[in-house]
């Protein structure tokens, strides 16, 4: 990479000319923009000496390049991040679903526990019946 220092660079245009004075304006406000170079006069360049604005639009396009990069890696650490959220998202709406389903079972297998044990409690009480009456009214039989 070749150096070019700009001290010992005339404009083309006489010192106090319109010309002159944007050239400088120009370059105040490249050197201010995101990711410029703080002194042009620093600056490396890979071609041949270049005119002020030449080099002026060369740091402002590494400096949209170097902007535009640093968006695309935000936009990529926000969608990642979005990605994550959605993985953990599903994730819980599957543990919740297991859980609710698992819930659903075990009431499921009470309801039948319960249900045998009824029957099995009313079989038992119409034994009892049948017994008592047996024992003390066997003239009357139990409607079954």
């Amino acid at each position: 990479m070749k150096s070019f220092d700009y001290t010992n660079t005339q404009p083309k245009a006489e010192v106090g000319t319109e010309e002159v004075v944007k050239e400088k304006v120009t370059l105040d406000k490249a050197q201010n923009l995101p990711g410029a170079a703080p002194n042009l006069k620093e600056a490396e360049f890979t071609a041949e000496p270049m005119t002020m604005i030449e080099a002026i639009e060369q740091e402002r396009q590494k400096a949209l390049r170097k902007e535009s990069e640093r968006h695309n890696n935000i936009n990529a650490a926000i969608n990642s991040k979005f990605d994550e959220l959605k993985r953990i998202e599903t994730e819980r709406d599957l543990t919740i679903q297991k859980a609710f389903n698992k819930a659903q079972q075990d009431l499921d297998e009470i309801d039948n526990l319960i249900a045998e044990r009824r029957t099995g409690i009313f079989d038992e009480v119409k034994e009892i019946a049948q017994e008592f009456n047996a024992r003390f009214n066997p003239e009357s039989k139990l409607e079954e």
